[in-house]
């Protein structure tokens, strides 16, 4: 099988994102004028706070990102193990060979560690505030 790349297409910029883009130079060049120690670097992280506070940033953080990650690892990987013991028990009645494992207790764990781990991520990112 051959494999032609394909480059993907440009966005097109909006007249609004033009304009935005030239009075955010502009106050940049004025605030560096005023402040001849700012570095690139406070200018990325302004940017970057002022596009979170006005709500534009729709992925979250990083660490936001890596708690849900987790949260759903953590779930999936319950799930899996519910139905890997359910198979190799025969089930929740007792019948089979092997471990068994009722479905109440299976879905009420894995619930209450992914409610847990929630909570602990709302803690830490409101204490981080």
């Amino acid at each position: 099988m051959v494999f032609v790349p394909v480059p993907p297409p440009e966005r097109e910029v909006t007249v609004r994102a033009r304009d935005l883009s030239q009075r955010l130079t502009q106050v940049i060049r004025e605030f560096q004028q005023n402040h001849p120690g700012t570095t690139s670097e406070d200018v990325r992280q302004a940017v970057q706070l002022a596009s979170e506070g006005s709500g534009v940033s729709r992925g979250g953080t990083r660490q936001q990102r890596a708690a849900i990650a987790v949260v759903l690892g953590i779930l999936f990987a319950g799930l899996g193990a519910f139905f890997f013991l359910q198979r190799a028990g025969g089930g929740g009645g007792g019948g089979g060979e092997g471990p068994t494992v009722s479905w109440f207790w299976m879905v009420a764990g894995i619930g209450i560690l992914t409610v847990l781990l929630a909570l602990v991520a709302v803690l830490r990112h409101n204490r981080d505030r």
